[in-house]
């Protein structure tokens, strides 16, 4: 089962044209993951960006050993844009631990956020000395899970037997819609249709925009790279 995870993460490499510079750095408290040169659609990351909503950027790490995976981190980096402040908020997720910083302009953010430094992703335990080691990669704007899928499309399904429901006591047909209230009729439809359009996919995870898994250099506990 490991080797054939690890064969799949291996040949989705070859996928796709959204590529980084991911580097393995050594330091005494541990290893440092670097993600450098994230190309971003940058017209769809300024436009998420400056909606004055929450976007999250997630980072997927995955460990890797001769035999196969030893290691599997999530990194979320969620920003949001102040519209009266007319400043970024940016907190950032890893093993429990929320550290939160303030952005003053996009030129800067989108700066930070294309060079990403992971500090302490996984427990030295998992680390054995002469073992080789080899960290993959992935970064997603916005993504959204299998199981949120399912919730959203129970939702959608449960929302439109109820207007269905209404429509038929008051005597109006679904697709005339004219005598439909509050959110429902045509304009309902066309927002859950929209939902589903954008979310769903054969995928595990879908998400507004996605980089190839990128695969790092063989390292180990001897010097990867050391950084002060």
């Amino acid at each position: 089962m490991r080797k054939s995870l690890l064969f799949l993460l291996m040949s989705l490499c070859s996928l796709g044209v959204n590529a980084f510079q991911l580097e393995v750095m050594k330091k005494e408290s541990g290893f440092f993951f670097a993600l450098n040169d994230i190309e971003y659609s940058e017209a769809l990351f300024k436009s998420e960006m400056n909606s004055g909503l929450p976007n999250d950027i997630e980072l997927v790490l995955i460990l890797n050993d001769r035999l196969g995976t030893v290691g599997f981190q999530k990194v979320r980096y969620r920003v949001t844009y102040d519209l009266w402040d007319e400043n970024y908020l940016c907190e950032r997720l890893l093993a429990g631990v929320t550290t939160r910083s303030t952005i003053s302009n996009y030129h800067d953010l989108l700066a930070e956020l294309s060079n990403l430094q992971i500090p302490n992703a996984f427990s030295q335990d998992l680390f054995v000395g002469g073992e080789s080691y080899f960290l993959m990669a992935q970064v997603t704007l916005n993504s959204i899970s299998e199981k949120r899928i399912e919730r959203i499309k129970n939702w959608v399904s449960s929302n439109r037997i109820s207007h269905s429901r209404e429509v038929s006591s008051s005597g109006a047909s679904l697709s005339g819609g004219a005598n439909i209230r509050g959110s429902g009729g045509p304009t309902f439809k066309k927002l859950f249709d929209r939902i589903l359009e954008k979310y769903m996919s054969d995928d595990k995870t879908s998400a507004q925009w996605r980089s190839e898994f990128v695969r790092s250099e063989p390292f180990s506990l001897g010097v990867v790279n050391e950084s002060e």
